[in-house]
């Protein structure tokens, strides 16, 4: 009796100590609980932001290539394909049938221009297809647009594309390609430029789009580029994770770099027509 009284206050101690770690690591783990499911929730919510962010910004870039898809075809239809269908017009009003020998040479210049209409009608048409760059994919929609500001007349825009053949799935290949289409309209309407070369290659999973103009240049630091589009260039880079460099001087011309890291992400579902 007397060792189990000298024992008692002892295990009633080793218990209290049990019970009060025990009680310390289950705090704990509500604790990291709870922790991780509001930091779970944050990351969630940002995501979403993000997420809903990148849809808009599709949004507009689809809005923007149809807006300007548009506008291209009203200056063809005006100024290209109605001076062909006029031309045909008064080739076939002055055919003068007793006159064999000139009615076979403008019979042969009728069906020639016949021909160009036909082509740029097919050309045209292939421009007002909304989802034009998920169909005939990035490389070919950034050639039609070189091959439409060729047509002007205003300069020359050459495409190279190197490295291995790649794809960029959907929705990313439309921001990238709203993004050509801003550099070029800006080189147009602003650089004075007589040539614009564009590069377009895959080089250990990094998509890299240069583009490099000879025009004047400018001082990227002057706050009134942004009215240039260069703060929009910035914010489609950002959301498809990409790094988009702006360097130019004044009578230097001007370079625009843009590298894509090629993940999962950017990668097209297997289910994505090629």
């Amino acid at each position: 009796m007397f060792f189990h009284r000298l024992l008692m206050p002892q295990a009633t101690g080793d218990y209290s100590l049990i019970i009060v770690w025990s009680t310390v690591i289950l705090l704990s783990l509500v604790a990291g609980i709870v922790i991780f499911i509001l930091l779970y929730q944050n990351k969630h919510r940002e995501f979403l932001i993000q997420k809903k962010s990148f849809q808009e910004n599709l949004l507009q870039s689809k809005i923007e290539i149809r807006e300007q898809t548009l506008s291209y075809v009203a200056r063809e239809l005006h100024d290209n394909l109605g001076q062909t269908a006029s031309l045909i017009k008064i080739h076939l009003n002055t055919l003068a049938l007793a006159d064999t020998p000139q009615s076979n040479q403008k019979i042969e210049e009728t069906k020639e221009l016949v021909r160009q209409l036909i082509a740029d009608l097919k050309f045209i048409s292939m421009g007002l297809t909304n989802d034009m760059v998920t169909k005939i994919g990035l490389v070919k929609s950034i050639e039609k647009e070189a091959e439409r500001i060729n047509r002007l007349g205003q300069l020359t825009v050459t495409l190279e594309s190197e490295g291995i053949p790649f794809l960029v799935n959907n929705d990313v290949s439309v921001i990238l390609y709203r993004m050509v289409q801003e550099i070029l309209n800006n080189a147009v309407k602003h650089s004075q430029a007589t040539a614009i070369r564009i590069i377009l290659k895959l080089a250990k999973n990094i998509l890299t789009l240069v583009i490099f103009d000879n025009g004047v240049g400018f001082d990227p630091e002057t706050p009134d580029r942004n009215g240039m589009g260069l703060h929009n260039l910035q914010n489609r880079a950002q959301q498809i994770h990409a790094q988009c460099r702006i360097q130019s001087s004044p009578n230097a011309g001007t370079t625009v770099s843009i590298e894509l890291p090629i993940t999962d992400d950017t990668q097209p579902d297997q289910t994505s027509p090629r």
